[in-house]
């Protein structure tokens, strides 16, 4: 694993791309001065408008370098958050399966700071969302908060999804607004999935620094 992260650290530093590790792979490597042993993959982050030329760059050395594969961009399979860059030499076991060992590669937004009412907003409705996900895997939820609250919280999830698609992503402070993605809503309700896509033209700017 150290050696396909090593593979993208080259990558990057040769294309002048932006990146950082992220979640587990971070905490392992300032809490264990390196991986934790039970993770079963790595994690990094990209910045969005470097994203697609990161992924570009890892398809040309999939063509030279034959132990590593693009998991979504190969088999055609819609990308979810992340793409996954896999390799053939790290085979992990998961309920009686084998899986390619990978390193998630997550495109991040740089956004100006909000105030706290929008903050209090999106913290509210990504509670809402986690503790929907909790109840999708076996977790009991309280039936009654769900009954109360329910109501609220989708009102909430609106407007949420108002402010996510015409004023944060718009707003974005991303280096330039042609490479900026999206999260399509449609395919959200449906799929539970959350896919990139180019962001249609925009009369607004968006300021770089």
């Amino acid at each position: 694993m150290l050696r396909l992260l090593q593979m993208v650290d080259r990558i990057c530093k040769d294309n002048d791309i932006e990146y950082w590790l992220d979640a587990s792979t971070l905490l392992g490597a300032v809490r264990h001065k390196g991986f934790i042993l039970w993770n079963s993959n790595c994690g990094i982050c990209v910045p969005a408008n470097e994203y697609l030329r990161l992924i570009s760059a890892l398809d040309i050395e999939s063509t030279v370098n034959t132990d590593i594969f693009l998991f979504h961009e190969h088999n055609d399979i819609p990308r979810g958050l992340f793409e996954k860059l896999a390799t053939t030499k790290i085979m992990l076991r998961n309920d009686g399966k084998l899986y390619a060992g990978h390193i998630h590669i997550s495109p991040v937004r740089f956004i100006k700071k909000i105030d706290k009412q929008k903050d209090a907003e999106i913290i509210s409705v990504a509670e809402y969302f986690y503790s929907g996900d909790v109840a999708m895997h076996g977790v009991k939820v309280d039936k009654k908060y769900i009954k109360k609250n329910l109501k609220s919280a989708l009102v909430e999830k609106e407007k949420f999804t108002e402010y996510i698609h015409f004023e944060y992503f718009l707003d974005c402070n991303n280096r330039g607004l042609e490479n900026l993605v999206r999260m399509d809503s449609l395919d959200y309700y449906r799929n539970f999935n959350i896919y990139l896509r180019p962001l249609h033209k925009s009369t607004k700017t968006t300021p770089i620094q």
